[in-house]
């Protein structure tokens, strides 16, 4: 049946047995992106195939890109259709050998239209028999099979992560897909990545969290699920990893632990959404140092802080931080304590300022609270509320 595609579908790229004259037909595996590169595009299409049935047409879905002559269809595909796929071209081919030659080999025809390139490296090739993809094996020489042991032998050694072609230097970690690409003659492998390593947008994710997580990188999938509901970008992850030196580990489903310096922080996340930050509790040695617990408290920060805000905090805390902000809340306390004192003397002042007073106060506690674990802060704490509280029942005279 005598086809034309443009007038059946307007909307859609189809090509019928004289179109494919003039494309190379490459069977694949996988994902396309993944065998061609992202790189490299192709738009969607499709072969028009007759059927058995009068008035009706098959289309099989391919790939093409113009710039190259190429059409890309899936393994399965090709497999199931290259019989008719052929004698669609023997068609087109008999067409244009009129008069030129009354035989073209089936072999030839294979060579010219159909690459199979994409199946073959130095361990196998590829070839159609009985119009179906067949992968034969090549038995390896004594080179090959030596640097197939060098190749197993580093993927094998927990220290050496990162994975690079030689003369590329693009580095990926050694569970990216794309390091299959990589032939055993070019295959590399190192411990560490080298300053200003260009580093493989495919598996960023992945250098970084094996680095902060160790051992348990085998559930990388549970972590990439944990940052994505987070809503946590890949330039997050790296800041922390990367810049700080975070250490992470997954509790379950819904806490991450995170050592960031000396301390250890929790981050929660609930099935909507919502985040809690929890820091490990520790007791004053002195007035300068601390002994780490095991517990948690919350840190109680703001109900609409993100998972990237919960991130950002955590990094910026350091002890030495924490310390001059509890100094500066103690001797804020302790001013308020004598200026209550001098208050109570002239009541018609501690009157007046009723309103900064007690919010000074509230703050002062707020912040002294905060902290909850130093016993002279306490102290000051419980002297101003009974200070203000005998202020209180003084102003109402029931003192």
């Amino acid at each position: 049946m005598s086809l034309c595609a443009e007038e059946l579908f307007e909307e859609e790229r189809l090509l019928c047995g004289a179109d494919l004259l003039n494309y190379k037909i490459f069977p694949y595996r996988g994902k396309l992106k993944t065998v061609i590169g992202k790189e490299n595009t192709a738009e969607n299409a499709y072969i028009l195939m007759d059927t058995d049935r009068k008035h009706e047409v098959y289309r099989i879905p391919v790939n093409v890109s113009e710039e190259k002559k190429r059409i890309y269809i899936a393994e399965a595909n090709f497999n199931r259709y290259w019989k008719n796929i052929s004698s669609m071209i023997f068609a087109g081919l008999r067409k244009e050998v009129i008069g030129k030659q009354k035989f073209y080999p089936f072999q030839d025809m294979v060579e010219t239209y159909v690459d199979l390139s994409f199946y073959e490296n130095e361990h196998r090739k590829a070839v159609l028999e009985h119009y179906q993809v067949k992968i034969i094996g090549i038995q390896p020489t004594e080179e090959v099979q030596k640097l197939q042991s060098r190749r197993a032998s580093a993927m094998d050694n927990k220290k050496l992560v990162y994975v690079y072609s030689d003369g590329k230097m693009l580095f990926h970690d050694k569970s990216c897909p794309l390091v299959k690409e990589i032939s055993d003659t070019d295959f590399r492998a190192c411990a560490e990545l080298p300053e200003n390593a260009l580093l493989c947008e495919e598996c960023r994710e992945r250098m970084y969290i094996r680095r902060a997580c160790g051992e348990d990188f085998k559930r990388y999938n549970a972590y990439h699920h944990f940052f994505r509901k987070g809503h946590v970008n890949i330039r997050i992850i790296q800041e922390l990893v990367g810049d700080y030196q975070g250490k992470i580990h997954l509790e379950g489903i819904d806490t991450l632990r995170v050592i960031c310096g000396e301390d250890t922080w929790k981050i929660r996340i609930d099935d909507a959404g919502k985040i809690t930050l929890l820091h490990n509790n520790y007791v004053m040695v002195n007035d300068e140092e601390r002994y780490i617990l095991s517990e948690f408290h919350n840190q109680n920060l703001p109900k609409n802080i993100s998972m990237t805000g919960a991130i950002q905090y955590l990094e910026n805390y350091t002890w030495e931080k924490h310390l001059a902000a509890k100094k500066i809340a103690e001797e804020k306390a302790a001013e308020i304590v004598t200026v209550g004192q001098e208050k109570s003397e002239t009541p018609k002042m501690v009157a007046a300022e009723k309103g900064s007073y007690g919010a000074t106060v509230g703050k002062a506690m707020e912040e002294d609270v905060k902290t909850n674990t130093n016993p002279t802060g306490k102290k000051i704490v419980s002297t101003i509320r009974r200070l203000w509280q005998s202020i209180r029942c003084w102003r109402e005279r029931k003192c």
